[in-house]
C-alpha cells in the first residue's frame, strides 16, 4: 500500500499492491502538466486507486483526461481511453516517490535536447504502454568465412569444452550449436563475409525492440526471416531474434 496527497492535502490518495509500471514520459503535453523537464508516472488498476477529494479534471485532447488539486494546483494523475481501466499517478505526488523506480522513457524523441537522465533504461521514440521490457542476451554466433563448418565448429568445441550438437535440416548445412552448461546460446555458422563474433539479442516483440534499440543509436542493416541485423552506433553487428518462450 502507498499513499500521496497534493500539496495543500486537500486532495489525498492510497494504492494497494504493487504498480503495473513506473515510467518517465518527455511529450510537451505532460511537461506543460507537470511543470517539469520530464514527467514520470506509476500506472495502477483504477479499481485500486482511492481518492479522498475530488480532483479537478482537465479533458487535454480528445479521450485524455488530466487531473490536478482546484486549490493548489498540484498535477494527480492522467487517464486516457486508450487504457480503459488504469490510471497514471505522477510519481512526485506519493508521499514516499522513492518506493517507485523509473523502468523506462516514452515519447524520448519529444525530449527537451539539453536534459537526459542518468540511466541506462530502455527509451521509445514514441508511446509504449506498458513499456516494453529490453531485450536479453541470447548467445553469440560464432561466422566462419567460407570455412568447412564441422572442422570450424570442432575447433571452437575444443577450444571452449564444449560439445557439438549438430541441427536438423537445412540450418545443418549452415550452422552446428555448441551446447553450454550454462545455458548461453553459443553456434558456429557458416558466412560469406569475413570471420567475426556478433550477439544476438532476443526479444518477445522484434520490431520494438528494434524501434528501442534505434532510439539509443542503433540502425537498421537488414532484415532476414524473422529478425534483424542491426549496426551498433559503435560500429559493431548484432541481430535481434525472437525470443524462444520456455
Amino acid at each position: 500500500m502507498a499513499s500521496g496527497h497534493c500539496l495543500c492535502g486537500r486532495i489525498r490518495f492510497v494504492t494497494e499492491g504493487e504498480p503495473q509500471w513506473v515510467a518517465y514520459c518527455h511529450c510537451p503535453s505532460c511537461r506543460r502538466h507537470s511543470g517539469a523537464p520530464v514527467a514520470c508516472f506509476v500506472n495502477f488498476p483504477l479499481e485500486r486507486v482511492r481518492f479522498e477529494g475530488e480532483p479537478a479534471r482537465y479533458a487535454s485532447s480528445p479521450g485524455v483526461t488530466r487531473s490536478h488539486c482546484a486549490h493548489c494546483g498540484t498535477s494527480i494523475a492522467y487517464e486516457t481511453a486508450g487504457r480503459p481501466g488504469e490510471i497514471d499517478l505522477y510519481l512526485n505526488a506519493f508521499a514516499e516517490p522513492e518506493r517507485f523506480e523509473p523502468q523506462a522513457h516514452v515519447y524520448f524523441g519529444e525530449r527537451l535536447p539539453w536534459f537526459d537522465t542518468r540511466d541506462r533504461l530502455p527509451r521509445a521514440a514514441v508511446s509504449e504502454f506498458p513499456p516494453t521490457p529490453p531485450g536479453r542476451l541470447a548467445g553469440f554466433i560464432i561466422d566462419c568465412q567460407n570455412a568447412d563448418l564441422q572442422a570450424a565448429a570442432a575447433f571452437w568445441s575444443a577450444a571452449l569444452g564444449m560439445r557439438m550438437r549438430l541441427l536438423p535440416d537445412e540450418e545443418g548445412g549452415k550452422y552446428v550449436r555448441l551446447v553450454d552448461a550454462g545455458g548461453l546460446h553459443i553456434e558456429v555458422q557458416a558466412v560469406d563475409h569475413p570471420s567475426r563474433v556478433h550477439l544476438d539479442i532476443a526479444s518477445e516483440d522484434v520490431e520494438a525492440e528494434v524501434r528501442r534499440l534505434e532510439a539509443l543509436g542503433a540502425t537498421r542493416v537488414a532484415q532476414v526471416h524473422s529478425w534483424w541485423v542491426m549496426e551498433a552506433p559503435t560500429g559493431q553487428r548484432f541481430c535481434v531474434v525472437r525470443a524462444v518462450l520456455p
